[in-house]
């Protein structure tokens, strides 16, 4: 091979590596704007979503989650058997108060769980900033979801841990993330679904949120199905949520 037929290989290779890496950055930001815009999204302080989760056809759970977003800091609370069940990351660290789990004081949040609830907590989306957070986002062409033309990217965090992420190719909002996770020897793969869109005070959201895991365990003989739908019903911003509702709860003082 001459040098030159070289050279014009190895530029227009790098030349359609250029127009990948641009076309996912244009499809990040198009989704970014379908969210209200960069600087929307910077100008929230406090966020607070009410609503519900489902399980199964008829029990539903009151849920409130609440963020700081300036402070990387969210809130989840729901009620069950008329108990209130608190997980919080305060920016830094991750607790929880669970009864339902037979949790009734304060647990440190650690390990995976902890990795998903920073995820949680960050307001803006794995996307925003991904470079920052040193991620990596890669184009993978158009595709179809339940008939509807969508554009697929591929995200991979820091930790080499890989979501596929469809978005609507009309209004660029985020419908479906895909993962699959390894922990202990067991491979669980999950799937979130985003739909309901709502726009308040030029924050578009999604106000239903399907998640289903399906576990493969025992050697790949047992596969496990769960799921929980969280259906919300009010969005409030910049709302009052003082920095106490973060914070490590404070051991009641007994009355003598």
């Amino acid at each position: 091979m001459s040098r030159k037929i070289f050279a014009f290989l190895l530029l227009t290779g790098f030349a359609a590596a250029a127009v990948l890496a641009q076309t996912a950055d244009e499809l990040v930001e198009k989704n970014i704007q379908a969210q209200g815009g960069r600087k929307r999204l910077k100008s929230v302080q406090t966020i607070r979503l009410t609503g519900r989760i489902v399980r199964g056809s008829n029990d539903e759970l009151p849920i409130v989650t609440e963020w700081a977003p300036p402070g990387h800091k969210m809130r989840l609370d729901f009620t069950a058997d008329g108990k209130t069940n608190t997980r919080v990351f305060d920016g830094s660290n991750g607790w929880e108060v669970m009864p339902v789990k037979g949790k009734a004081s304060p647990q440190k949040v650690t390990g995976a769980k902890l990795k998903d609830l920073q995820d949680e907590a960050d307001f803006y989306g794995k996307l925003s900033d991904y470079k920052a957070k040193g991620s990596e986002v890669e184009a993978l062409g158009k595709d179809e979801l339940d008939g509807t033309p969508v554009y697929k990217l591929k995200l991979t965090k820091r930790d080499g841990s890989e979501i596929t992420i469809y978005l609507d190719a009309g209004n660029f909002l985020k419908l479906k993330e895909e993962e699959t996770r390894t922990e202990r020897g067991e491979v669980t793969d999950w799937e979130t679904r985003y739909a309901d869109y709502k726009t308040v005070e030029g924050l578009t959201q999604a106000f239903t949120i399907k998640v289903k895991s399906t576990q493969v365990t025992g050697g790949g003989m047992v596969r496990t199905e769960g799921s929980l739908t969280y259906s919300f019903d009010k969005l409030e911003v910049n709302v009052d949520i003082p920095a106490s509702r973060f914070e490590w709860p404070k051991a009641e003082t007994k009355k003598k």
